[in-house]
Order: C-alpha cells, then sequence, then structure tokens
C-alpha cells in the first residue's frame, strides 16, 4: 500500500488485521495483538481521517479500545488513559453520525474502559465520573439487550475494585452483589466468564474486610468454575493460573500455609508453561506468585525454599523499573511510599532486602549463634505483644508471629535443645492465641498444634516435667479452639489425653486441671 500510494485500499487492509489482531487476543498471544493493533489504527486512521470512510470509524474505535485494554494490561497505564480517552471520543463521533441514540452498548463499554484504564493510573476520581457517563449513555439495561446486561455487569464490578482501591470493601461487596444480580444466570461463555470476575473482587473486598473464611469459600467456588470452563475450552490456561493464584493468597490470609504450597506450585507450573509459550506479560504474576509461596514455605519452617523463591522474586522485580505497583503493593504502602517521597520500587525491594536478611541470619546460623537467635527472636516477640507496634494491625501481628515459629520450627530441626522446643512452646501459644482472635482459622490451629508438639518432645520425650503444666496449657488452648470450631470430638480427644498424662505424671493435680480445663471448654461452647 506504501509503496504503490494505494490508500484506497486502507481501511479494508486495517479491517482485515484487526480480525487478525483479535484471533492473536483470543489465542493468547497477547504480544502479537498489540502490535497488530497498532497497526490496524494507523491504517483506520488513515482511511477515515484521509478519505473519510466513515465506514470505517466503527472498526477504529474497536482498535483504540483493545489496544488501551493491552497497553493497560502489559505496559503503562497512564499511556493507556490516552489510548481509551481515544477510543470514547471515536466512538461517541459514530454515535453522533448515526443518531444521537445510536451504539449505546459499544460507547458505555468504551467509557467503562477508560475507567478500569483511570482506576490503574491512580486517578480515583476520574474513574468514578467515567462509570456514571458510562451508566448514561447505557440507559435502561432492559433495553440494550444481553450486551448491555453485560456492560451493566461490568460497569458495577469496576466500580467494586474502585471502592475497594478507595478503602471501602463494604461498599465494595454492595456493588458486586449488584453486578451479579445485573448479569443474572450466564447464557454464553462470555458471561460465563464475567461471572467469575465478579467473585474475584468479592474475594478481595472480604479478605480486606478480614472475612477470610468468607473469601475462602468463594476463591474455592472461583477455582473449581474456573477449571470446570477450562475443560469445556470457554477460559484459558492463563485464567486457571491466576484463580489458583487468587487462593493462594486466600489461604496465606487464614495461615493454611501447608494447603497452600501444592496449588501455588501448580500454578507456577502452568504459568511457567505460558511464559514459554511467549506469554512473558505473565512474569509479574509469576513472580508474586513466588513471594507468596516464600511466605508459605517459612511459615512451615522450609527456610531454604523460602530464600530461594524470595531472592527469584527479587530478581525479577530489580529490573522492573516501571510496573502499576497498586496492582502488587497495598493501597496503605504506595500512599507511604509518597507521602515520604519515596517511590513504591523502592520500598519493595527495600522490603524483600529485610525480609532476606532476616531468613538468612536464622537459615545460615551455627550452634554458637542459637543463644543470640533465640534472644533476638524472643525481643522481636515481646515488640509484637507488647503494643509498642501502634500501627500494625491484629492480622499483621499474627502473620508476624507465624513467621517466627517458622524461623523456631528450622532452628528446632537442626539444634534440639530444650531451649528451642521452649521457645516453639512459648511463641506457637501466643500466635495461636493471636489467630484465634482475628479468625485466622489456619494460623490458629497450626500455633496451638505446634505447642502441644514441642511441648510433648520436652515432657514426654525428654522427661522435663518443669514444663508439664505449660505444655497442659497449649493442649487445653487447642481443646478450646476445637470446641469453638465445632470439633468436639476433637477437642474431648485432647482434653483426654491431656488428663491421662496428668494421671501418670502429676497424679495429685490430675482431678483440679481436669475441672478446670472442662469448664473452660464450656465457655467456648457456641451453643
Amino acid at each position: 500500500m506504501q509503496e504503490r500510494g494505494r490508500h484506497d485500499v486502507a481501511g479494508e487492509l486495517g479491517r482485515a488485521l484487526l480480525l487478525s489482531a483479535l484471533g492473536d487476543e483470543h489465542s493468547g498471544r497477547p504480544q502479537q495483538a498489540l502490535a497488530a493493533y497498532r497497526s490496524t489504527r494507523s491504517l483506520l486512521e488513515d482511511a477515515v481521517l484521509r478519505d473519510g470512510r466513515l465506514d470505517y470509524v466503527r472498526y477504529l474505535a474497536q482498535a483504540h479500545d483493545h489496544e488501551s485494554t493491552l497497553v493497560r494490561a502489559l505496559e503503562d497505564p497512564a499511556a493507556a488513559v490516552g489510548l481509551a480517552r481515544r477510543a470514547v471520543e471515536v466512538w461517541d463521533r459514530l454515535g453522533a453520525t448515526d443518531g444521537r441514540d445510536a451504539w449505546p452498548v459499544d460507547r458505555a463499554e468504551a467509557r467503562r474502559k477508560l475507567a478500569d484504564a483511570h482506576i490503574d493510573a491512580g486517578d480515583g476520581a476520574a474513574a468514578a465520573r467515567e462509570f456514571d457517563e458510562a451508566e448514561r449513555v447505557l440507559g435502561p439495561v432492559s433495553a440494550a439487550g444481553p450486551g448491555g446486561r453485560l456492560v451493566s455487569t461490568l460497569i458495577h464490578n469496576g466500580r467494586a475494585v474502585l471502592l475497594r482501591r478507595s478503602g471501602k470493601p463494604e461498599a465494595a461487596c454492595r456493588e458486586v452483589r449488584l453486578a451479579l444480580d445485573a448479569l443474572g444466570t450466564p447464557a454464553e461463555p462470555q458471561e460465563e466468564q464475567v461471572r467469575v470476575r465478579c467473585p474475584q473482587t468479592l474475594n478481595a473486598a472480604l479478605g480486606d474486610l478480614d472475612r477470610h473464611r468468607e473469601a475462602l469459600a468463594v476463591a474455592d467456588e472461583i477455582t473449581t468454575t474456573v477449571e470446570s470452563l477450562s475443560e469445556r475450552g470457554q477460559v484459558s490456561l492463563r485464567d486457571v493460573a491466576d484463580a489458583r493464584r487468587r487462593r493462594v493468597d486466600v489461604l496465606l490470609r487464614l495461615g493454611h500455609v501447608t494447603e497452600a504450597q501444592a496449588p501455588a506450585h501448580q500454578a507456577l507450573r502452568e504459568y511457567r508453561s505460558l511464559i514459554d509459550g511467549g506469554r512473558t506479560d505473565l512474569e509479574d504474576e509469576a513472580a508474586r506468585l513466588r513471594g507468596a509461596l516464600s511466605v508459605a514455605l517459612h511459615r512451615s519452617g522450609d527456610l531454604d525454599g523460602a530464600v530461594r523463591e524470595m531472592e527469584t522474586m527479587r530478581r525479577h522485580f530489580a529490573e522492573r523499573t516501571a510496573y502499576p505497583w497498586q496492582r502488587l503493593l497495598p493501597r496503605q504502602t504506595v500512599d507511604t511510599a509518597a507521602s515520604l517521597g519515596d517511590d513504591p520500587h523502592t520500598m519493595l525491594l527495600r522490603g524483600l532486602d529485610v525480609r532476606l536478611a532476616d531468613l538468612a541470619k536464622v537459615r545460615d546460623g551455627r550452634p554458637r549463634d542459637v543463644d543470640r537467635l533465640l534472644a533476638e527472636l524472643a525481643c522481636q516477640r515481646q515488640e509484637l505483644m507488647s503494643g509498642s507496634l501502634a500501627f500494625i494491625e491484629t492480622d499483621q501481628v499474627s502473620q508476624a508471629l507465624e513467621d517466627l515459629c517458622g524461623s523456631l520450627v528450622w532452628l528446632a530441626e537442626r539444634f534440639p535443645q530444650d531451649a528451642v522446643h521452649e521457645a516453639c512452646v512459648e511463641t506457637a501459644l501466643i500466635s495461636g492465641a493471636t489467630a484465634m482472635r482475628c479468625l485466622r482459622d489456619g494460623a490458629a490451629e497450626r500455633g496451638f498444634r505446634l505447642a502441644v508438639a514441642h511441648g510433648r518432645v520436652l515432657v514426654l520425650d525428654r522427661g522435663r516435667t518443669g514444663h508439664l503444666e505449660r505444655w497442659c496449657n497449649a493442649q487445653l488452648a487447642q481443646a478450646s479452639w476445637q470446641t469453638y470450631r465445632g470439633e468436639e470430638t476433637a477437642a474431648e480427644r485432647t482434653i483426654s489425653d491431656m488428663e491421662a498424662h496428668l494421671t501418670t505424671l502429676a497424679p495429685s493435680r490430675a482431678p483440679a486441671w481436669s475441672a478446670h480445663a472442662r469448664r473452660t471448654l464450656i465457655t467456648f461452647c457456641r451453643g
């Protein structure tokens, strides 16, 4: 076309290239699709602006629309705003040409995507205005047909994302429910995919509200649905990996560190398969997941694995100079970095370096270092429990105590001294009680179980009866948690085991301890 000056074919060539780009995007080749959309836009602008071919305006709008979405996902959200705004302008021009109320669904969808771009670029006020305008342009959903119902659903879901990032998770949950009401029963694959997308937002908002059990139920439902859709070829492998990654995040929030590892490894294999196939844009998601896996391994006592995954994550993000950090870091962290004149990238790397240094200090310890390490870990525990760190929420204290438990488990496996097991009992018991207060089920169960296990080593395996009372306290705490959870059979087994050992080791104290334990359990009964 350029060699022979045949600009009259620009429109048809652009239209053909648009179909090719759509095919690339649908087949999971976003980089190729983005390049094709850029070429498409150039060709169609030539046809529309040079030759006045208004019959190609619709395709030009679609090219802008899809290009902005991929730029937002793969490159720079700020640049995506300009492209998305241009898509809105082209659609509005088409609407003005064909009549004031023409193309309502497409025009509303373009504004919704502009709002999404504003969210990722950090301009919440502009996003809110565009969501309102998208709703106005769409008009009554009942008159807009199935496409209008889908766009209305996505507008509500987009508002939910905005509300959550603005620190209003309750309002975000309400908006997600409006989205699901607008969608109704999915009737086609695209609606099935959106039906998954909305609960993802709900899952994140529930996590912000510390409603972790509900969040896990939602994450489990999402994973099951996505796996089913994948078997029918209606979602991509990337969707499956993303669902697993989100489930890992919820499991960690609840403290299910062992249960989080298998889906994390599985999702990493899926991401690796996609990355090897050309999806280099997913390296960020894989790196984020490695960070989560590192946390799970640390809290399980595998410091070698934790360091390996954390170092891999750090290497990746050290090379990442431009990234929409609000997708990776909590909103408070991004805001704090801005208020301190710091950038989130530097803050992230600094945080990873601190965590790696803490892990290395314990992992590389020698026998002569054990007393010093125990003293440092005890100091950290005391600092967490004293309330001197006023800016830390109970949930964060609980997670920090899990980290201490993981480090102590590592030390106990390598330096099984009485002092190490004593520290395990003390720290794990406090960890379980703290997790119980903020309803982190997995962390509570694991904390009490660790306290009982390490107490058993001291009292039964080594005959250190001076630790008997502390061990009994750990068993009573475990039984209390089991009773609170409605696991009466498990609680009875725990108390019976305690009573049996008391009868052997301290028969004169056994009746009083048994009566005290059973009175305590009554206070934890829900019925």
